[in-house]
């Protein structure tokens, strides 16, 4: 069988530890799962109640898509037709990717960054020039001047996955002013639920609404607790959306998803408690990691990325003997660095408690 040649050599997205595996391969019941950028919490109040009347209509297609758009568009203060969903945010970076890349034509991402972007431009036969992070942090001049006249995409992940730091105000105002408009700017904004700097900027209110070489990405994967029915969407110029409803897959997101993800936009109330709350543990496990002496990166989001100084892949196997799943770092370039998920109390206590028994024994 003949294979494109540009994908021959392609690495595929390999997800975090599941939580099964870990109790299969180590015999272990009890597995504090942080490897992943889930929430702890599960769906929102009401939710699995609104779900329920649902499940005996499982043999027909969705078709609750522009109820949920209607929602967003409300939400946001844009026309419907601003607003596109998929079946999470992957599937959106890949249809943008099709949408607008030609063979050889270029897009622009931070390195380490989230996967997606480099994969689904090389998947459209595309070419991704990646920009090192400068302390953590999306290096936006250089970023600006790799764009060239076949740059098509540039992808700000922010916060950024694996690192968690943001791009404030500042910077994308002058990113978004300084990019040409044949280069659409992607802002990944999968943790924005998280943010509680001030300098964080409304990317949907500031561009999307208003340029329109601009998209803004949410999901309700992360903070609203929804990974497992895969609902994110796309803010953006009428043009964009049109392509991406073009290319989609039909009934890609399920009435679950649709009426789950309608329920939690309503209840903003508990999007402020969540935030809260995940800032209050992972500002606490950040405390332990100083106290320590180790170097961190820093997060706004619900993980926290740090160096352990020596080769993490041996570091989380260690933790995973003792029943936590943390994410290793060198397959996004950085060897020595893990990334933890903010869980509950008890998970965090845990973690702390495991991860400095293993840094204690681990050989330098």
């Amino acid at each position: 069988m003949r294979l494109r040649e540009d994908i021959k050599d392609l690495e595929p997205y390999i997800a975090g530890r599941s939580e099964a595996s870990v109790q299969r391969e180590y015999g272990l019941a009890n597995i504090a799962k942080l490897g992943s950028n889930e929430s702890p919490h599960g769906p929102f109040p009401g939710v699995v109640e609104a779900l329920t009347p649902l499940l005996s209509g499982l043999n027909r297609y969705p078709e609750r898509d522009f109820v949920l758009a209607e929602e967003l568009a409300a939400f946001w203060n844009v026309p419907v037709d601003r607003i596109g969903l998929g079946n999470g945010v992957d599937p959106i970076i890949g249809c943008l990717c099709s949408a607008l890349l030609d063979p050889g034509d270029n897009a622009i991402m931070a390195a380490p960054s989230f996967v997606s972007y480099a994969l689904d431009t090389q998947k459209a036969g595309g070419i991704a020039i990646r920009v090192p992070l400068v302390d953590g942090r999306h290096d936006v001049e250089r970023m600006a001047a790799a764009v060239t006249e076949r740059t098509r995409l540039l992808f700000v992940c922010s916060p950024n996955n694996p690192t968690g730091d943001i791009v404030d105000a500042e910077s994308l105002a002058w990113l978004v002013d300084t990019v040409p408009e044949h280069v659409l700017v992607v802002v990944d904004g999968a943790y924005a639920e998280y943010v509680a700097d001030p300098r964080y900027p409304d990317a949907i209110g500031t561009y999307a609404r208003a340029r329109p070489n601009v998209a803004v990405l949410r999901t309700f994967s992360k903070l609203y607790g929804l990974a497992g029915l895969r609902v994110g969407y796309c803010v953006a110029d009428e043009e964009i959306i049109s392509a991406l409803g073009r290319i989609r897959h039909y009934f890609d997101v399920s009435d679950l998803g649709h009426v789950a993800a309608t329920v939690s936009l309503r209840n903003q109330v508990e999007v402020i408690r969540r935030r809260e709350d995940n800032l209050r543990h992972r500002t606490a496990f950040e405390s332990v990691l100083d106290s320590w002496g180790v170097e961190r990166m820093t997060s706004h989001a619900n993980f926290v990325a740090f160096d352990v100084g020596v080769d993490s892949e041996q570091v989380a196997e260690a933790l995973m003997r003792r029943g936590v799943v943390a994410r290793p770092l060198g397959p996004f370039g950085d060897g020595t660095v893990l990334r933890v998920t903010v869980g509950t109390p008890a998970e965090m206590t845990r973690l702390a408690e495991e991860l400095r028994e293993v840094l204690r024994n681990v050989p330098a």
